[in-house]
């Protein structure tokens, strides 16, 4: 387990004045997602961490909190409003003068098989998969904008123009793969503010687009990549590789994305359980912080 990670993660909370003992608690919310992280740090699961006996000294004061008080309290909202008060406590802010983000998806595949009611069947990593898939908005810079948690069974497309809503009024640019060029999201982007670029399929370069209308933004978009993309265009595209490092990064602790740990089933779990590695992942500075001025 990673002290170091732990004891920030107390001190946040402390700062966040999560100790506070509402009446008729025992455990406070602060030590609720104490004990939750002490899990996760320890690649277990929470019902591990319920146990006095995995505990080293000095890392715990008290009762420990049982398994169902554990698993009734973490579904509560006051602990989903203090595990987003964490998260946004340690991610860093957007940097000054960034002027363009990426946006892409990660599965996050279960067994086809399992009889988990919340996950969907839908497009995993190059075929037919079963799960959640994490979406993404982060600057071309690496700092991350917002992201969300859908079933497989949602479409990327779906989850973009949900997230078009939190987008910053800096951004003009919003990068993303062949699979986001569609009208529906190139309006999106446009009445937020910002320009979609998304190439179109490659075996739909060079030819025409049919007899139905289409949005000025798309008709933008393909103006500008097609058929010689400017310099500006090329640098555009070649910074959606933000997004898959962050993705990256969010994978590389151990226990991190690389898949899901058979007791986090059913969509509070999963959510809590993403968030979490993302907490991780940027206090071990795995997620490097990004310079304060960035431009695309």
């Amino acid at each position: 387990m990673d002290r170091k990670v732990f004891r920030d993660i107390k001190g946040i909370l402390r700062s966040l004045g999560a100790y506070r003992r509402r009446p008729g608690q025992v455990h406070t919310d602060g030590a609720i997602v104490v004990a939750y992280y002490f899990a996760l740090l320890n690649r277990r699961s929470t019902w591990w961490a319920c146990d006095r006996a995995n505990w080293l000294p000095g890392l715990w004061r008290g009762q420990l909190p049982s398994q169902s008080c554990m698993s009734r309290r973490l579904r509560t909202p006051a602990i989903r409003a203090l595990l987003d008060r964490l998260e946004h406590a340690v991610r860093p802010a957007l940097p000054e003068l960034v002027v363009a983000a990426a946006i892409d998806g990660k599965p996050l595949e279960i067994a086809m098989h399992s009889s988990d009611p919340h996950a969907g069947k839908g497009r995993g990593a190059g075929h037919t998969a079963n799960g959640y898939k994490i979406h993404a908005l982060l600057s071309v810079c690496g700092t991350l904008i917002c992201w969300r948690l859908s079933p497989l069974s949602i479409s990327e497309r779906t989850m973009a123009c949900r997230m078009m809503r939190s987008l910053p009024t800096s951004i003009c640019y919003i990068v993303g793969d062949s699979h986001y060029d569609t009208n529906p999201l190139a309006a999106a982007a446009r009445q937020a503010g910002a320009q979609l670029a998304a190439p179109r399929k490659r075996s739909d370069v060079g030819k025409g687009l049919g007899h139905r209308p289409h949005d000025q933004a798309r008709l933008r978009s393909i103006q500008m990549l097609e058929p010689e993309r400017s310099p500006f265009a090329a640098d555009l595209m070649r910074s959606r590789t933000a997004v898959e490092r962050l993705f990256a990064q969010w994978s590389n602790p151990s226990g991190g994305l690389i898949g899901l740990p058979p007791w986090v089933r059913t969509y509070p779990r999963v959510k809590a359980w993403v968030q979490a590695q993302l907490v991780i992942a940027i206090l071990q500075g795995t997620i490097p912080t990004p310079r304060r001025q960035c431009v695309a």
